[in-house]
């Protein structure tokens, strides 16, 4: 990423914010977020984003923003109050280093402690970065919003694009793998991540382009005259492929799987096919461009070719070459495809054994959309219905990676592998932990399979390791590890009902998807069950900290209950607060980790309270924090019911 960095180390904050801009206006630097957080450390200033030159000259402020790939809150932990009519800035905790640590561990890169920061007044921040460079001023200002609803406790000023942010003491790293799905935003806001008309044109120039994003397919030349343009578009309004042919010259190639099919063609030469041979900058097709606003480009990472309008006039904005043919043919997405297959000589052949497991997955669809599906398992409805688009997205996609035969009778149903960061990004969901949870769920319940290693075909073994290996550079290894194969079948009345006991098992040992993880399953359920459902983590064991943990909430739980005849679980959770290191919610999502082995390793029932079974215990009213009383569940011993 490129941003500015300024070369003076400070030990304390800066004293005048005039002097780093300054400064710092002089020294862009390309940079990895590792190497940042070493800056930071060192006490140097930074900014988030990128500037335009004016005059040869950096200029770092709002108007000449250029782009961004970070995000940074920042936590002072104080409110403004008037003070004898003066405004004063008053201490007010609102988020402590150590919470920080648990809710930002999933999204965020990592923290740095402020100048200022002491053990009683925290200060921080913490810095995020996306997946991709937003060029676009108004995305970034809309994703900029977005998290300043969420954290209203931070700073209002550092969502300013051009915010200069000083360096700090002490940094504290989640992952530096961690990115934020800028999708999500380009979807929600509907704004595409492009060049965008409101910088001044004479800053900008019509030059500007995303060589430094994307690779470009040529360098800038003046606009080019249109006669082959023309030419190309009649040959495709006209459907005359065969002339095409002879421009394009494209060599047979035939696949087995839909999702291949696609990836081919949306690596086709959009250029080519157009006529365009100045690509990097050119007159739109789409609309009256009298001024050249358009240019194609290459995605570094996927090698697709990618068409791009950057004028305020154009409703076409940004597309692949499917997208470019549906609106020059005026046609939907099925058409466009197979105009795209048959110019570019793709024969898709799906074997009788995929449209066979096509016909099943879609009837696995629309049962689980059915009114009949809650009505005839009422159990595992309850548990998966809020999560229940998700897996009908998971066997949608499932269709699309067919192979094309069965590799024996074991494997005779839908066998493909996905990471899961691509499924979260198919989902556009950022936390790529929480998907996997929901992923665990349904394979747990026996929606999907995952396979072990030694049941995988050898044929697609290598595949996805060969896969591995090519975006190795995309890919944390940690990420990498998280590519499954999956197989899934028919939902039979006799696979349904073992579903329904499993979803029976999964209440009545007070599972939740809070406390969802290997060594929730390893507790209550046995290491053989928990590898069943986390088949890559064979190896990874329980830690001693979280035995540590664990002994003193059972420890706490089981005094409680002699004492009394009953707990609750936050009465747990306050017993061993000071004891156990830590924040709140880790030890509650232990709590949740432990409570089936617990009740079954000591004989506990737990039970929702009822004025009922309150009065037959014996137990007054009970109150929660806020002093309203409550009905939570209590953890009984056996014998005392």
């Amino acid at each position: 990423m490129r941003i500015l960095v300024d070369d003076k180390c400070y030990t304390s904050k800066p004293s005048n914010a005039g002097i780093v801009t300054n400064s710092i206006v002089n020294h862009p630097v390309d940079i990895t977020i590792e190497k940042l957080a070493e800056e930071i450390v060192k006490g140097k200033s930074f900014t988030l984003s990128d500037f335009h030159t004016v005059d040869g000259k950096i200029s770092r402020s709002q108007e000449y923003w250029k782009s961004q790939q970070l995000i940074c809150l920042d936590f002072d932990n104080e409110i403004v109050k008037k003070i004898n009519g003066k405004r004063v800035k008053v201490k007010c905790i609102t988020k402590t280093w150590e919470q920080a640590k648990e809710e930002f561990k999933e999204t965020a890169a990592f923290m740095y402690k402020t100048f200022n920061y002491t053990d009683n007044h925290h200060k921080f921040r913490v810095v995020f970065m996306l997946d991709e460079v937003v060029i676009n001023d108004k995305l970034m200002d809309g994703i900029l919003e977005e998290y300043k609803d969420r954290y209203p406790d931070a700073d209002p000023k550092c969502f300013e694009r051009a915010r200069l942010l000083y360096g700090g003491t002490e940094i504290y790293v989640f992952d530096y793998n961690n990115r934020i799905n800028v999708n999500t935003y380009i979807d929600k806001l509907n704004i595409h991540n492009t060049y965008s008309q409101s910088v001044d044109q004479g800053v900008l120039g019509v030059q500007y382009s995303l060589d430094k994003y994307f690779n470009a397919i040529v360098t800038p030349k003046p606009p080019p005259k249109l006669i082959s343009v023309e030419k190309n578009l009649s040959l495709i309004r006209t459907k005359n492929v065969k002339r095409l042919h002879e421009i394009l010259n494209p060599q047979p190639i035939k696949f087995y799987t839909y999702s291949e099919t696609v990836e081919y063609i949306k690596k086709q030469d959009i250029g080519l096919l157009l006529g365009i041979d100045t690509p990097s900058n050119f007159r739109c097709i789409f609309h009256e461009d009298n001024n050249p606003s358009a240019s194609i480009f290459k995605n570094a990472d996927t090698g697709d070719y990618i068409y791009c309008c950057q004028s305020s006039n154009c409703t076409f904005g940004t597309g692949m070459v499917i997208k470019c043919i549906e609106r020059i043919l005026k046609c939907n997405r099925i058409q466009s495809l197979k105009f795209l297959r048959e110019l570019y000589k793709v024969e898709f052949h799906q074997t009788e054994w995929q449209k066979e497991q096509i016909e099943y997955l879609d009837e696995n669809i629309r049962y689980l959309q059915s009114p009949d599906f809650p009505q005839e398992y009422p159990i595992q409805y309850g548990l998966i219905k809020n999560y229940l688009d998700d897996l009908v997205k998971f066997i949608s996609i499932s269709k699309d990676y067919i192979p094309a035969e069965h590799y024996s009778i074991e494997h005779a149903n839908v066998l493909f592998f996905m990471s899961l960061r691509h499924f979260a990004k198919i989902c556009g969901k950022s936390n790529i932990s929480r998907v996997g949870d929901r992923i665990a769920l349904f394979t747990y319940l026996k929606y999907i399979y995952k396979l072990d290693e030694h049941e995988i075909p050898v044929r697609l073994l290598e595949r996805a390791k060969k896969e591995l290996v090519m975006n190795k550079n995309k890919n944390s290894i940690s990420s990498m590890n998280l590519i499954n194969f999956y197989s899934i079948h028919p939902y039979s009345e006799e696979t349904l009902s073992e579903t329904e006991n499993k979803a029976k098992e999964f209440r009545g040992n007070h599972f939740t998807m809070k406390g969802i993880s290997k060594e929730m399953f390893i507790r209550a359920l046995g290491e053989e069950e928990a590898n069943r459902i986390y088949p890559q983590m064979k190896e990874k064991k329980v830690s001693e900290k979280s035995h540590r943990i664990t002994k003193e909430l059972e420890q706490a739980a089981l005094q409680l209950i002699d004492e009394k005849g009953w707990t609750t679980e936050s009465e747990i959770l306050k017993l061993i607060d000071g004891i156990v290191e830590g924040s709140k919610d880790s030890k509650q999502r232990q709590m949740k980790k432990i409570i089936g082995e617990l009740c079954i390793k000591y004989g506990i029932e737990r039970k929702r309270a009822n004025k009922i079974l309150l009065t037959e215990l014996g137990i007054g009213k009970i109150y929660n924090d806020e002093g309203i009383e409550c009905y939570p569940f209590l953890l009984i011993k056996v014998d005392n019911l």
